[in-house]
């Protein structure tokens, strides 16, 4: 990344420079006797928190693009999962019937998006939770998140032996 930097200062004096990824800017001052250099350090940018792992997260929900909605999720049996999450629901998706919402958990049971998210046992170790999105009705969704390895189906996935770890319905 670089920024050009042009600072007028008092009695015509300019101060340009290019500031560089590598935190050092080298500065041209203009004085009617031709260029001087001056190194600076660049001011600090905070850097973006990295994914973390949390057992209690709040997931961002939204309908077709629009202005999400927080839903907060707490996963059971110390599972930690990899956020931030977010999901998007199309409001042009098949309306699946109650009985057949991933919460259902049947073998006919249906849903609107998936998508596999990182997460950690109690213990530490490395799991994968199945995060399923079913559109339920006008402006409602249905989120539920099962462990990966309970599948029974690796391509069909339903139904999960152990259940949903967590459902919860979303009204936009």
């Amino acid at each position: 990344m670089k920024r050009i930097l042009l600072t007028i200062l008092a009695a015509g004096t300019m101060l340009a420079g290019v500031a560089h990824a590598d935190a050092t800017e080298f500065f041209y001052r203009y004085r009617g006797m031709g260029p001087q250099v001056a190194s600076v350090e660049t001011p600090e940018v905070p850097e973006t928190p990295a994914d973390e792992y949390k057992n209690a997260f709040s997931l961002g929900a939204s309908w077709g693009g629009g202005t999400p909605v927080t839903v907060d999720i707490t996963l059971p049996f110390g599972i930690q999962a990899k956020g931030p999450i977010t999901v998007d629901a199309d409001p042009n998706a098949y309306r699946i019937p109650p009985g057949d919402l991933p919460s259902a958990n049947g073998p006919w049971s249906s849903y609107s998006s998936h998508r596999t998210v990182e997460a950690r046992d109690a213990g530490g170790n490395a799991m994968m939770l199945d995060l399923f999105v079913a559109v339920s009705g006008t402006g409602a969704i249905e989120v539920t998140f099962f462990d990966a390895a309970t599948a029974s189906d690796p391509e069909y996935f339903f139904p999960f032996s152990g259940g949903p770890l967590v459902a919860s319905n979303v009204l936009f």
